[in-house]
């Protein structure tokens, strides 16, 4: 469990269809407008995972995805925190239902997805899931 309240999330969502898509959002203007993955933060007493899970849920609406990865990667953030990345697979036909954190969704390419981040650490970690998804074809 992690009681640190800087500490977040981020969940790269993912589906076949028939090729490989990344799922981007873009949040309200009033919230930087830029363009992310699934994240948020850890709240007290939860687990990494169990905050991915609930992330995921209240960003996109999907009450459970076909598969959650373990963390692939884990770095300090810059208010002394720790952001933990996931991997996360949806079904083709899953219905996005945004939070009124987003304005906006899509399922893009990695090529369209990097253009669309803002920054790095986004890039980074969707770069890490795309270079682990093709070691998994």
């Amino acid at each position: 469990m992690n009681d640190y309240a800087h500490n977040v999330v981020q969940v790269i969502a993912y589906r076949w269809v028939p090729t490989l898509q990344y799922l981007v959002l873009k949040r309200t203007e009033q919230d930087g407008g830029w363009w992310q993955p699934v994240t948020g933060h850890i709240e007290p007493g939860e687990s990494e995972r169990d905050a991915a899970l609930r992330e995921i849920r209240e960003e996109i609406g999907v009450e459970k995805p076909k598969y959650l990865s373990d963390p692939i990667f884990t770095n300090d953030t810059e208010d002394d925190g720790q952001g933990y990345a996931f991997m996360a697979e949806a079904s083709a036909k899953q219905p996005i239902v945004l939070s009124d954190e987003h304005v906006e969704f899509r399922w893009v390419d990695l090529q369209t997805a990097l253009g669309l981040l803002e920054h790095d650490g986004n890039k980074q970690n969707m770069q890490r899931a795309d270079a682990l998804l093709a070691e998994a074809r």
